[in-house]
């Protein structure tokens, strides 16, 4: 018991040091060919990204530059420590079980790392966007939109950790239904209202969307 528990902390410190030592990199290391940090280019990208056109970004206080990197560095080394974790959690889970429940924890493990990834590429590549650029139709004509830089990663590092973790939903599901712990017709009688409900929000603003930049424009004009 000893045993497991020293193997336990060992496997704790080392994810807990690789997060720092990735968040240190991430912030202070610059890449030559670049002279920018990993942090920096990400803000640049989302700013590219994510800032509507004639929108302008811009910082509200001295520490927002440093707050915001540091924030970004800390949601990439997350991001980029999950697979340490699942590692750790094999070395640790894996010599106990039998052959075929090891088999069974890699597909878990790679189909858990698979849909993290693809939660992330949704929120920065579908989702932030819809916020900042559908959203930003409803700005009244006359008002000068400013972003916040901060207020600008908060939300786009906030929605892609959600969204990562919202993405492990299905691998939860799977994994209750194989315990016996909720029935499969459970998941499809409730899934299905839901994906309706959200398919008709999304049309809806979409058509909100289009209607409030028209009148914008005309506005404008």
């Amino acid at each position: 018991m000893l045993t497991e528990l020293k193997l336990l902390q060992y496997a704790l410190l080392r994810i807990v040091a690789w997060f720092f030592v990735l968040v240190l990199g991430f912030l202070f290391v610059t890449i030559p060919k670049v002279n920018a940090t990993v942090a920096s280019l990400a803000v640049q990208e989302m700013n590219a990204r994510f800032v509507p056109e004639g929108a302008t970004l811009a910082v509200f206080s001295p520490l927002d530059p440093f707050l915001t990197l540091a924030t970004v560095a800390g949601m990439l080394a997350f991001l980029a420590t999950i697979p340490l974790v699942f590692s750790e959690f094999w070395d640790f889970v894996a010599p106990a079980l039998h052959p075929r429940e090891r088999r069974m924890l890699a597909v878990g493990i790679l189909g858990a790392l698979g849909l993290t990834a693809l939660g992330a590429a949704f929120s920065f590549f579908f989702l932030v966007p819809i916020v900042f650029n559908e959203l930003f139709a409803f700005l009244p004509f006359g008002v000068e939109p400013i972003f916040g830089l901060r207020q600008l990663i908060a939300v786009t590092v906030g929605f892609t950790l959600i969204s990562s973790l919202l993405f492990l939903l299905p691998l939860v599901m799977v994994l209750l239904t194989y315990a016996g712990i909720v029935p499969s017709p459970f998941w499809l009688t409730f899934s299905l209202p839901i994906c309706g409900l959200y398919a008709a929000g999304y049309a809806g603003a979409k058509a909100v969307s289009i209607k409030g930049r028209s009148i914008r424009y005309k506005g404008g004009g």
